[in-house]
């Protein structure tokens, strides 16, 4: 497991990383959440969801949204799916990660990466590496 000190360093440097971002003016746009991102495996009872290479396009759509109208920065819901199936209802968030939940990618995953390491334009329109 993590331990709660390096849950700490993580989110202090997370905070840290945030604050500049935003000084630097790189979050001057809004941030979108995609709260139940999209399963990459069918569920039963749920014909509009199924494979990994719908997620792919789903989110390849999201972020195409998301640049073409000024997005700050986009939130994945689950990096990976959870070490255990959830039943019922919360059946449908068990394959919305962008990983399995060994840590295996998914097809998704190379074009959030992709996305998530690209430049970023800065407040006059020039571009900086991460």
């Amino acid at each position: 497991g993590v331990s709660r000190e390096a849950m700490d360093r993580y989110a202090a440097e997370s905070q840290r990383r945030a604050h500049a971002a935003t000084v630097a003016g790189r979050f001057a746009g809004e941030i979108l959440i995609s709260e139940a991102g999209y399963a990459s495996a069918a569920i039963e009872g749920h014909s509009w969801v199924g494979s990994e290479l719908e997620q792919e396009q789903f989110l390849l759509r999201l972020l195409a949204d998301a640049e073409a109208n000024a997005f700050s920065a986009v939130v994945w819901v689950a990096e990976r799916d959870p070490a255990r199936s959830r039943q019922g209802g919360a059946a449908v968030l068990n394959d919305v990660g962008l990983r399995y939940s060994d840590g295996a990618a998914k097809l998704a995953w190379a074009v959030w990466r992709e996305w998530a390491l690209r430049p970023l334009a800065d407040g006059g329109g020039a571009t900086t590496e991460r």
